[in-house]
């Protein structure tokens, strides 16, 4: 179900598991190394060293812009971390 979404384009995939929560964790430097999409209605991605990409999306490849005020959409690196799960 979610190839023939991702067939029909973004649009698709967004009516078949809705919005999403984005999380990210970078070094320091607004470049993201980690990322979740935590889908409201369908599934957890997560993209980070070993696995940048897969057939539904990628690690993003953008810098934050550092003009943007990100503090209100700041986490605590605990919260983070639950969300993507235990260490492999």
């Amino acid at each position: 179900m979610v190839q023939a979404a991702l067939e029909r384009g973004a649009r698709g995939l967004l009516r078949l598991v809705g919005p999403s929560d984005l999380l990210l964790r970078d070094r320091g430097d607004g470049r993201p190394t980690r990322q979740v999409e935590v889908y409201d209605a369908g599934p957890t991605l997560r993209y980070g060293p070993g696995r940048e990409e897969d057939a539904y999306g990628f690690l993003s490849r953008e810098k934050l812009d550092a003009d943007e005020d990100w503090t209100p959409w700041e986490i605590a690196k605990e919260e983070f971390d639950e969300v993507w799960g235990p260490s492999s």
